[in-house]
């Protein structure tokens, strides 16, 4: 009885794993199919349905970079710089090495700030550390974690060779590169694990809507005192209040408060 309770439970097990990979694979075609047809529109010029395909196929689970960059390209052609900005970010996070998409983020980026006196020659100034690991952070997760991998495995592979080497002068080159891989692998971990740690506690944000700063949640427009925020800005959240966010200027010395719906999380 047990053992035709076990073999009827495996040939479940493979069923369901074997449902899975089908039913897995069918809607990574069908998320290709709905990215192929939104490149169609995007070609005859029909942005908005291209932007809903784009869209529907990230909903599906087909995050890739080329998806996310052609959706930024539809949102650019509909006049919404800041949906472009952030989708932009995101094709950035997933190909960091991409000209083009560095190319189009930073022309959007100047025509947001073009007109913003006193801003458009600061560069960016944030913290010490979140500097170094956003420069640095030239692969993306995936990458990142098999460098780690073969970086430690080439480590450990001079560890052992060493052992069985006689010659002085080629104990101390494997020595140098075990170490060099170790040092390497260790640097690419603190680049990964800030790089989350920031995203988590201190996330980037793109103003989608045209809003006011204000110096507390709730407050009143006041044109006089108050810092306008241009659509497309890139700010960093820094705190919440309900249907408020305090945010800090990713360019300039700025930071206030402006409602949850005026802006878009990048990450």
């Amino acid at each position: 009885m047990m053992g035709n309770l076990r073999k009827s439970l495996l040939i479940f097990m493979r069923a369901l794993v074997i449902t899975l990979l089908f039913s897995g694979a069918a809607q990574a075609r069908d998320a290709q199919h709905i990215f192929d047809e939104g490149n169609k529109f995007f070609m005859t010029k029909r942005y908005d349905k291209a932007r809903a395909n784009y869209e529907k196929a990230l909903c599906m689970g087909y995050k890739d970079a080329s998806v996310y960059y052609n959706l930024a390209s539809a949102y650019s052609f509909l006049g919404k710089p800041g949906k472009a900005i952030a989708n932009l970010h995101r094709a950035q996070k997933l190909e960091p090495w991409s000209k083009d998409i560095r190319k189009n983020l930073k022309t959007l980026t100047v025509l947001v700030y073009k007109d913003m006196r006193g801003l458009q020659n600061i560069q960016p100034k944030p913290a010490l550390l979140k500097s170094v690991v956003r420069s640095f952070n030239l692969l993306n997760k995936d990458e990142t974690a098999i460098a780690i991998v073969a970086f430690y495995s080439l480590f450990f592979v001079c560890l052992l060779a060493r052992k069985f080497i006689s010659s002085r002068f080629v104990r101390i080159t494997v020595g140098v590169t075990g170490v060099s891989a170790c040092i390497v692998a260790m640097l690419l971990i603190f680049i990964f694990t800030g790089s989350f740690y920031f995203d988590h506690f201190y996330p980037q944000a793109v103003i989608t809507r045209a809003t006011q700063l204000r110096t507390a949640p709730g407050e009143p427009q006041n044109d006089e005192n108050s810092f306008n925020l241009k659509e497309g800005m890139v700010v960093e959240i820094t705190s919440a209040d309900d249907g408020w966010r305090k945010v800090a200027l990713e360019i300039g010395d700025k930071s206030g408060w402006v409602k949850a719906d005026t802006l878009e999380r990048i990450f």
